[in-house]
């Protein structure tokens, strides 16, 4: 099997979201149900019959809920680790200024040979905190637009 780079971008656009977001309410109704749920899928003349546990049923409804509603998700193991380039497209910087948060202890990296790595995690909450900040120094520049009287 081929190893995967993570994030993966996982998407279902126009009917392909609605008929994600349509299973997500059918599956829903099965979530609850106590042990193994049967799940047939046909395609032409075959038909084949998968075994979904009740623990994995939640996890499937979920993920077919976030399709059908925002039409691509990005997956990724929690305990991914991104190199430098990865991690400033994800953060959409460059790759220098990502090296320099790292040097200044911004964001938590480790080093594998000459190369550094940083966990998608560390990146995810840090794109989370930097999004959080500028929405606070939006809201102060609008208090304070309103306070001038500027419009």
């Amino acid at each position: 099997m081929a190893s995967t780079t993570y994030p993966v971008r996982l998407a279902a656009h126009g009917a392909g979201a609605i008929e994600a977001a349509g299973t997500a309410r059918l599956l829903s109704e099965l979530c609850g149900a106590e042990n193994v749920v049967t799940i047939s899928v046909r395609r032409g003349d075959q038909t084949i019959d998968l075994p979904v546990s009740s623990e994995l049923l939640p996890t499937i409804t979920a993920f077919l809920a976030l399709i059908g509603q925002y039409g691509s998700i990005d997956v990724a193991l929690i305990e991914a680790v991104v190199s430098t380039q990865q991690a400033a497209d994800i953060l959409n910087m460059s790759r220098p200024h990502l090296v320099k948060l790292l040097e200044t202890g911004a964001l938590p990296f480790h080093r594998v040979g000459t190369h550094r790595r940083v966990l998608l995690d560390d990146v995810m909450a840090y794109k989370q905190a930097h999004h959080v900040r500028a929405i606070s120094a939006l809201k102060e520049m609008a208090e304070i637009d309103r306070a001038f009287g500027a419009s």
